[in-house]
Order: structure tokens, then C-alpha cells, then sequence
């Protein structure tokens, strides 16, 4: 299990939105390819956890 604690809340939102990218681009390409695979969710469902759990600001990722 992923350990965020240690992350400012900036690198815990980088990350997020790191795979919010990937989700659209996978979008884009026609859901053709799979950038984003179950172990993918499972991190972005932790990291939104860790940013719920600090109170931050986010947009929720929208899958497929």
C-alpha cells in the first residue's frame, strides 16, 4: 500500500492528476489502447483518499 504521507499536498495533487491525464488520453485515443489499467485506479482511489482525508480542492477523475 502506497504511503503519502510523507508528500506535500502539491505532489499528492501532481499525481492525481498525473493519472487524470492518462484517463484522457486513453479517452482520445478511442479507448483504443489502455494507458490506465486497474492498478492505475487503485492508486488514483488511494491518492483521492489522501487528499480527501487533507481537505484539499480537486476534480474527481471521470473514467471511462
Amino acid at each position: 500500500m502506497d504511503d503519502f504521507e510523507h508528500l506535500t499536498d502539491q505532489s499528492v495533487l501532481r499525481l492525481y492528476d498525473a493519472i487524470r491525464h492518462q484517463v484522457d488520453a486513453d479517452k482520445a485515443l478511442g479507448n483504443r489502447y489502455r494507458l490506465v489499467g486497474p492498478a492505475a485506479k487503485d492508486r488514483a482511489e488511494r491518492l483521492k483518499d489522501e487528499i480527501v482525508s487533507r481537505g484539499l480542492k480537486f476534480s474527481p477523475i471521470v473514467w471511462m
